[in-house]
């Protein structure tokens, strides 16, 4: 390089404005769409993965009888022929941890300690003493985003033991389209609001004295 060419590259360094500090409101911005984004997403990570892929589902027959000392593995998917009882919770507005809004009916399955959770919109006919084939997914009633159900179940007479089960139907490997949707969209949120970081405003520079 000439003395010509490195007088002048050096010169467009010198002459480039420099770098200030992160904007305090971009950092609070960015920020918030993290915490966000993890606040949503990462409770629903046993949907996203049951969605991408479920276990075969194991067939359990006809549950009422089953007893309470039955594990059947959180996770699992199971298909079973049950009978709906009389006591049941709905959660109105949306199912915590999930990506399900209401209104979600948690009802009382005879016989057995599980429950079965869906959306009555889907199962008009589902009601009390009904008899039901379901394709579920199992969690468990300890599970935080079920104490309201729990509490209103508890109201109406019903203890719910730690041990219980919840089925929750509507929700079939492959067809849980919310849950990718919803990842995908709040990666990309978070990856653009820590890009928004590395653009930082040009220093003023110092007026003349």
């Amino acid at each position: 390089m000439s003395d010509d060419a490195a007088q002048g590259f050096f010169a467009r360094k010198a002459a480039s404005p420099a770098r200030g500090p992160i904007h305090p409101v971009r950092l609070v911005l960015a920020g918030a769409v993290v915490v966000v984004a993890a606040v949503i997403l990462v409770p629903t990570r046993d949907e996203l993965l049951y969605h991408l892929h479920a276990p075969p589902p194991v067939d359990l027959g006809a549950v009422a009888g089953l007893p309470p000392s039955a594990s059947i593995p959180v996770g699992a998917r199971v298909q079973a022929h049950a009978v709906l009882g009389n006591h049941a919770a709905e959660i109105p507005l949306w199912r915590r941890g999930t990506l399900r809004f209401g209104p979600i009916v948690v009802r009382q399955v005879m016989g057995a300690p599980l429950f079965v959770e869906y959306d009555p919109a889907l199962h008009p006919t589902w009601g009390p003493f009904v008899e039901v084939e379901v394709d579920a997914r199992v969690l468990s009633f300890d599970e935080a985003a079920l104490d309201q159900a729990r509490a209103v179940l508890r109201e109406q007479g019903l203890p719910v033991a730690r041990e219980a089960r919840v089925l929750v139907v509507d929700e079939r490997p492959g067809q849980m389209n919310r849950y990718p949707m919803a990842w995908t969209g709040g990666l990309a949120a978070v990856i653009l609001a820590l890009r928004s970081l590395r653009r930082r405003s040009p220093t003023r520079p110092a007026p003349p004295g």
